[in-house]
């Protein structure tokens, strides 16, 4: 089965309550390797993409679906780098996450392919902010990881005004 996924990560301060270096921020990061880890990684099989968010400045693309020689070990070794950095923000700005998974991720040149089912796992803390305008994108599953639920609220995620059609929606709580 051919899947174009693509993990987008909450980086904001309510990871780690600062804009220090994160303990957590490891943590988080070796679970999405845990996960990856799960996935038969490859040219023909799943294609991987990360976006960290936090704040609109600080939202950026660490990887794309074309990245890493299409290789499980580089791809896993492209996550452990990835910087932790909250763009001062409390919390991730998960719609503007979306619109750069849309239009910087999910795009042929970029590794996106035609048949293959568009995948989205959102690590989230549960507080969402939404600057951005509503956002359009056909993906074929939507997960949401809601990591280290405190303060926050996971239902503010539900704030955010996603189209997804025929997508199937699933919520797993970690703490």
């Amino acid at each position: 089965m051919k899947t174009d996924l693509v993990f987008l990560v909450d980086s904001s301060r309510s990871i780690c309550g600062s804009d220090q270096q994160c303990s957590e921020w490891q943590d988080i990061l070796n679970f999405v390797n845990s996960v990856i880890n799960q996935l038969n990684v490859g040219r023909d099989h799943t294609r991987i993409g990360f976006v960290r968010y936090s704040s609109r400045s600080a939202t950026s693309n660490e990887f794309y679906l074309n990245s890493n020689q299409f290789d499980r070990n580089q791809v896993t070794n492209a996550v452990s780098a990835v910087d932790y950095n909250t763009g001062r923000s409390i919390v991730g700005d998960l719609a503007n996450a979306f619109q750069v998974a849309r239009t910087q991720q999910f795009v042929s040149n970029r590794g996106d392919r035609f048949d293959a089912d568009n995948v989205i796992i959102a690590l989230v803390n549960g507080g969402v902010t939404v600057n951005s305008p509503d956002v359009s994108i056909y993906i074929t599953l939507f997960i949401i990881l809601a990591i280290k639920l405190g303060y926050s609220n996971i239902y503010n995620i539900y704030g955010v005004s996603v189209q997804v059609p025929r997508c199937q929606i699933s919520t797993i709580f970690i703490r």
